[in-house]
C-alpha cells in the first residue's frame, strides 16, 4: 500500500510494530519512510497529517480504541481518515486508475464479467 500511494505522489509515512517488517520494507523503499512505532501511541506532532490510511491493519491491534484515538490526535483539522478491513481472498492488492480517461473501459471490463478488481482507494 505505501508504495502505491508514493506512486500517486502521496509523501507516505508508514509505521509497523515489527522491526523485522519495518527493515524489510525500508529495504526496498521507493521513497517512503517506515517508523517502528506502536499505533496507540505514534510518534508524531498533533495534526501532522492530511491523510491516516489503515490498511489491512486494525483488527490486528490490541487497543484499537487507543490507535484511533492517535489518529485523531495527529490527523490535522479536515484531514481523512481510510480504513480498510478486508479478507485476503477479496483483496485486489492494488488500485484500479478511474480518471475520466479510463473510467469507461474500466467499468466496461467490469460489467462483463472480465475484470474483478474495485479501486481500493483514492487520493484525497
Amino acid at each position: 500500500m505505501a508504495r502505491d500511494l508514493t506512486r500517486r505522489g502521496h509523501h507516505v509515512v508508514a509505521v509497523d510494530v515489527s522491526a523485522v517488517l519495518v527493515r524489510h520494507a525500508a529495504e526496498s523503499s521507493t521513497g517512503e519512510t517506515y517508523i517502528l512505532a506502536a499505533a496507540a501511541a505514534l510518534p508524531f506532532a498533533v495534526a501532522g497529517f492530511d491523510l491516516v490510511v489503515a490498511y489491512s491493519s486494525l483488527m490486528d491491534i490490541d487497543g484499537m480504541s487507543d490507535a484511533l484515538r492517535e489518529v485523531s490526535r495527529v490527523l490535522r483539522p479536515g484531514g481523512r481518515l481510510c480504513i480498510c478491513v478486508t479478507h485476503p481472498i477479496n483483496d485486489a492488492g492494488g488500485f484500479v486508475d478511474v480518471t475520466p480517461m479510463h473510467r469507461s473501459s474500466v467499468a466496461a471490463r467490469t460489467s462483463a464479467g472480465k475484470d474483478s478488481r474495485r479501486p481500493t482507494s483514492g487520493r484525497a
